[in-house]
């Protein structure tokens, strides 16, 4: 039996409003389990055509507490990492924040010019390869209170928490969002110098009203640049 758009809306309606979600799943992380929940039920129905409905709906709800389950121990799982952050930034004073300064593109080094004119041609080629290839093996994600990092995970899938690339991951209507925010983050020739790092854009954690999010880059060896962090723009 296949379901048609509006039994999907009632089914996904009618679970949510009766599951107690304790983590904070993302729109993807939601579509996930809908899709699993209207699969099994799919699934059910077809195969038990003379069985009562009610077991399969029954089925299916359990299908989707399994899954949610899921992403709220994904997310808990990093609950201390992200108290720790939290109690770090509260105790560091203006004094011993790090030092940072206006800097233009072209005051920058000439390999730095080349890597970011490099990363700019890579976002509007939409060239996944090459922006992966520029992550830092240690590449970290900063202000990361909404518990995103894995630890566990490769630079590639904790960059793409950040920024998804990948069109087939997305729903039809973020389609392109990622590489959108790379090429406005990416748009301006005013970056800001911290520490042994450059981010963009310049004065996004004091922008007004609300912080903003930042890319920073780090020198690594042979005038080479890597992507080492994601600064989040916070709550």
């Amino acid at each position: 039996m296949k379901l048609n758009a509006n039994q999907v809306i009632l089914i996904t309606f009618g679970i949510i409003i009766n599951v107690k979600v304790f983590a904070s799943p993302t729109e993807g992380e939601l579509d996930h389990c809908r899709r699993i929940t209207v699969k099994s039920l799919e699934h059910c129905l077809n195969d038990n055509l003379h069985y009562k409905s009610i077991n399969c709906w029954k089925l299916s709800h359990d299908d989707y507490n399994d899954c949610m389950l899921s992403v709220d121990l994904s997310h808990l799982k990093h609950s201390k990492r992200i108290v720790k952050e939290r109690v770090l930034e509260e105790q560091v004073t203006p004094n011993q924040k790090k030092d940072s300064r206006l800097l233009n593109l072209g005051d920058t080094t000439l390999s730095f010019q080349k890597f970011i004119s490099d990363f700019r041609q890579a976002v509007i080629d939409k060239n996944i390869a090459i922006i992966h290839g520029a992550l830092a093996k240690d590449f970290d994600i900063e202000r990361d209170f909404g518990g995103v990092y894995n630890s566990k995970a490769t630079p590639e899938e904790n960059f793409s928490f950040c920024y998804q690339l990948d069109n087939s991951k997305l729903l039809s209507e973020y389609k392109d969002t990622g590489w959108a925010e790379l090429e406005i983050i990416l748009s301006g020739d005013l970056f800001e110098s911290v520490g042994v790092e450059i981010c963009a854009p310049y004065g996004a954690r004091d922008n007004k009203p609300l912080p903003q999010e930042q890319l920073c880059f780090r020198e690594v060896e042979n005038d080479q640049w890597r992507i080492s962090r994601f600064v989040s723009s916070g709550d």
